[in-house]
């Protein structure tokens, strides 16, 4: 299984008054965007890339107006306050040793691709295996987008970039750190050791990837295109060639099924708020463009209507 499973610096200057609102949305991403009605409320829903590049900004008219008119922004976890950043280093420690927790040939693999990217064994030592494969899933994605290290990958998420145009507006999350960090410490070993050698092969080979993971630096143009399809297909197509498939679906039923049907639940809850709002909602885009397993399906089965927005 060879996935980047995956989930600084901002762009440069801005642009001149002069330019008219109609030539910026022209140039600008379409998003893996939905409006969903049918409720109380007004929700719009934004596909994430947690890792992304400059070529995918500015984004849309109808992304930009939408975030401006939310009374609520709506994100999946809170990562950035001071008490989520302690509770992420907490949970990131392990007690044993990484090399006594993985098959030799998978350390040995990981010496290499830290070498390949300049980190140091001893900081991977004492933390879980999967905090060290979220740190090289995330430096492989970067190498792949050309997008520089991972921070500056990660600064040009979208979620990152949403949260720069909605500071100061009320915020609400679906997943509390623990759970979301909670999920991959309940990954059976296996899988764990599955997933890190995966993204070190990633790092060490990434001409010979297979699967979705060929398909990461066409992800900036797809989101910029509005593709949701070629997301689903990638991914889709990526666990018919997987070498274990019991350990790809432990995978896809705990990070996609289970948490699809609980974010469909709270934002049920947010849609029928008797308490009147507007929400502009981002999750990482494979929890809504899967067919018949995503937050969309599950929000449809309960009656609401989703409109994909392109300008």
């Amino acid at each position: 299984m060879k996935k980047k499973w995956t989930y600084g610096l901002l762009m440069a200057g801005v642009l001149a008054a002069a330019v008219a609102a109609q030539q910026l949305a022209s140039g600008s991403s379409q998003g893996i965007f939905y409006r969903i009605s049918g409720g109380k409320n007004e929700m719009f829903l934004l596909g994430s890339i947690h890792a992304g590049s400059r070529e995918m900004y500015p984004m849309s008219l109808a992304i930009r107006n939408a975030i401006q008119n939310a009374d609520t922004m709506v994100y999946e976890c809170d990562t950035a306050s001071p008490e989520a950043q302690q509770t992420t280093a907490q949970m990131m420690k392990s007690e044993q040793p990484l090399s006594e927790r993985i098959a030799p040939e998978c350390y040995n693999r990981l010496e290499r691709a830290a070498v390949k990217l300049g980190y140091s064994m001893a900081s991977f030592e004492r933390l879980e295996p999967w905090a060290v494969t979220s740190t090289l899933t995330l430096a492989a994605a970067a190498q792949e987008m050309e997008s520089g290290s991972g921070k500056a990958a990660s600064a040009l998420g979208v979620e990152n970039m949403v949260r720069r145009q909605a500071n100061g507006k009320r915020v609400q999350y679906l997943e509390t750190v623990q759970e979301q960090l909670g999920l991959m410490e309940s990954f059976s070993a296996d899988l764990q050791e599955y997933l890190l050698d995966s993204a070190c092969h990633a790092v060490l080979e990434p001409e010979n990837v297979s699967g979705s993971d060929a398909d990461v630096e066409r992800w900036p143009g797809w989101w910029k295109e509005g593709n949701a399809q070629a997301f689903a297909d990638s991914y889709l197509l990526g666990l018919t060639k997987e070498t274990d498939p019991e350990l790809a679906r432990e995978y896809h039923h705990a990070l996609m099924t289970v948490r699809n049907r609980s974010m469909a639940r709270l934002l049920q809850a947010m849609l029928e708020n008797d308490e009147p709002h507007s929400y502009f909602v981002t999750v990482g885009l494979m929890h809504l463009v899967l067919p018949g397993d995503s937050v969309i399906a599950e929000l449809e089965a309960m009656g609401y209507q989703i409109e994909q927005i392109k300008e």
